[in-house]
């Protein structure tokens, strides 16, 4: 018989969230301990090792409230706004990153309506097209959205030069060969997405070499 404890899901994120606000408090405090040394430190060498040493600590803080937030129940704030609107979003979100491949964008929408939080489905599209960058994809991507038996699809196309086992992606956390990743952008987007009443699927054709990410709205 194991051994080993069977956690579900909400004490896992319950402790996390304590954690991560336990530490950022123990962060805040160091940051203001850095703070009242740089006021009787006149070297200006010292005095760049103390502001380097704030912006860790800040920087370390942010980092640790986003993971977080990653815990968090989605909760979102759904409002109509037409699917074609959102589609510009998405462009705007993947024009403020850098190193991304050229991207070829395509739509057949006309004035079709979806209800959701479009601040968060924002945060899904930067995820998407951020794993795409750091994957570098196999040349150009494409960005498909179009309309029909009543629901929105927005389809992100990644060329592949090797094949991808995209398996239970979003659904298992934890799970990342990304440096610096927590495995838990996939997991976290697929939440948001269906608690907007979406879905979002991962899929590798081998026929086409690509990978493809679509996420699908019910038309109100």
């Amino acid at each position: 018989m194991s051994s080993e404890p069977d956690l579900s899901w909400p004490p896992i994120a319950s402790f996390v969230r304590q954690l991560t606000h336990d530490v950022r408090n123990h962060l805040n405090g160091l940051e203001l301990e850095v703070a009242l040394l740089s006021d009787s430190v006149s070297d200006p060498q010292g005095m760049e090792s103390m502001a380097r040493l704030r912006e860790q600590l800040r920087n370390l803080a942010g980092d640790l409230r986003r993971l977080s937030t990653k815990f968090v129940e989605p909760t979102p704030t759904q409002s109509p706004i037409t699917a074609l609107e959102l589609f510009l979003i998405f462009q705007e979100q993947a024009a403020a990153l850098e190193n991304l491949p050229g991207i070829d964008w395509s739509h057949t929408l006309q004035k079709e309506c979806v209800h959701v939080d479009a601040t968060g489905l924002a945060h899904v599209a930067k995820e998407l097209f951020s794993n795409a960058g750091a994957f570098k994809p196999a040349g150009r991507l494409k960005v498909i959205a179009k309309a029909g038996g009543n629901k929105v699809a927005y389809e992100l196309h990644e060329p592949k030069a090797e094949p991808v086992e995209t398996g239970r992606w979003g659904y298992i956390p934890f799970v990342s060969k990304r440096h610096g990743g927590y495995g838990l952008g996939l997991w976290e987007a697929r939440r948001i997405v269906e608690a907007n009443g979406g879905k979002i699927t991962h899929e590798y054709s081998p026929k086409t070499k690509e990978l493809s990410s679509t996420m699908t709205f019910p038309i109100k």
